[in-house]
């Protein structure tokens, strides 16, 4: 009698497990909720509650923002091609509103940007631009052309996104971005045929003239040594007299291939202080036009 007592309470524990488990995969999910997580950076806690509100809706409207919640979620997670894979779902959905036509081509446009597919970004942004009501579509088309150094035209694209602004902060944003932007033209540079030269002529002068001195110590002293050695070895083959100067050989082969090695270094140096300085100035950039993305 004691069995058939407990396997009864067993089968109605499972069950009240079973009822528990279910309510809280149907749970209501909270689209405050949702937003709450967003806005604190909990991006992926975000993206769980958008896709229970999205499994339980039937409501189109309701769909193509939860869509766009998940794929901006996914954006801001940099997943790039997850956040694309949900705007298509977006597209496909029937009767998409002109707000999520434009913000879905302007997160597609973020989105293929961050893939360093800038041809295909800006033929999202420019199917946005037309309905662009603050600016943002102008702040990347921006970025766009400060990545191509075309300084000017980015000054331009920033102003027009300073007429547009929907609030005084970012208007204040695209004007400060409009006035520096426009640094970029006089970024400091090295010249790389300029450092060459320079360690060509005595080595490590051109890795001084880019600002890398350890590499500067190391070809001087590299050359020099080997330099010095093959220096030692002539003067020893030539005291004996003999007409061989295999030491001599070697030695000048082996400084040679230091000194070649010294001005490719410095040639390299040169150029990797230009795209760090550009690298730099443009991350300062594109943090401040990516802040105006909420």
């Amino acid at each position: 009698m004691s069995i058939f007592i407990n396997l009864h309470r067993t089968t109605i524990a499972i069950v009240l497990l079973m009822l528990v488990l279910q309510g809280m995969v149907f749970a209501q999910a909270d689209p405050a909720f949702a937003e709450s997580l967003m806005a604190e950076g909990d991006y992926f806690r975000a993206i769980g509650e958008y896709k229970r509100l999205l499994f339980s809706s039937t409501d189109d409207g309701l769909n193509q923002f939860y869509d766009y919640r998940i794929a901006f979620g996914y954006l801001k997670s940099s997943h790039f091609l997850l956040s694309i894979s949900y705007l298509d779902r977006l597209m496909k959905l029937p009767g998409v509103s002109d707000e999520f036509l434009f913000k879905g081509n302007l997160l597609y446009g973020i989105n293929f940007y961050c893939l360093h597919e800038n041809e295909i970004a800006l033929g999202y942004f420019n199917k946005a631009q037309p309905v662009d009501k603050n600016g943002t579509v102008d702040l990347f088309l921006g970025l766009l052309w400060a990545e191509n150094g075309e300084w000017k035209e980015a000054n331009r694209s920033f102003l027009e996104a300073t007429g547009k602004a929907s609030s005084p902060e970012d208007g204040t944003i695209a004007t400060e971005l409009a006035t520096s932007v426009l640094k970029g033209e006089s970024l400091d540079s090295r010249s790389p045929v300029l450092a060459g030269f320079l360690s060509a002529i005595l080595p490590g002068t051109g890795q001084a003239y880019s600002g890398h001195w350890f590499d500067a110590l190391n070809a001087f002293s590299m050359v020099g040594l080997f330099g010095f050695a093959t220096f030692l070895a002539y003067s020893y083959e030539a005291q004996q007299n003999n007409g061989r100067y295999v030491y001599t050989a070697v030695g000048v082969s082996i400084t040679a291939v230091f000194h070649i090695a010294n001005i490719l270094g410095a040639v390299k140096t040169a150029d990797y202080y230009t795209v760090k300085k550009r690298q730099n100035f443009m991350e300062g950039i594109r943090t401040r036009v990516f802040d105006t993305i909420k």
